[in-house]
């Protein structure tokens, strides 16, 4: 089975980091969950991912994610901001990726956030 992949300059603290996980360079993750992945991506599929403009299986370069539960299979792009900006209580973005309970921003399994999105 593939490990997690945290690669250099991130900063993880008080958080659960699943299995294959990937995590970019310089990400901040702080009190989240990060379920990880039913599958492994190749670095050749991760190539080609890149050069068709989608984003690979993981975590971006650059991202901040704080207080929040990212489900299995999640896409999260580069510089993105998942830390509740705004203070929302509820709300329902399945559309865009994530709902938000509690306070608590949920990135759906499977979803997609696009790079530079702020929660």
């Amino acid at each position: 089975m593939p490990a997690t992949l945290i690669l250099k300059e991130c900063t993880v603290q008080r958080s659960v980091i699943g299995l294959r996980s990937r995590i970019d360079t310089g990400c901040v993750i702080e009190q989240a969950l990060v379920m990880g992945a039913d599958y492994y991506e190749s670095p050749s599929q991760r190539v080609d991912h890149l050069e068709h403009g989608t984003i690979p299986l993981g975590v971006g370069a650059h991202t901040t994610i704080r207080h929040a539960i990212i489900d299995k299979n999640a896409r999260i792009g580069r510089h993105v901001r998942i830390v509740n900006h705004d203070q929302v209580q509820e709300a329902d973005q399945e559309a865009l990726g994530f709902v938000i309970r509690h306070g608590i921003v949920v990135v759906i399994k499977n979803a997609t956030i696009p790079d530079g999105m702020v929660v």
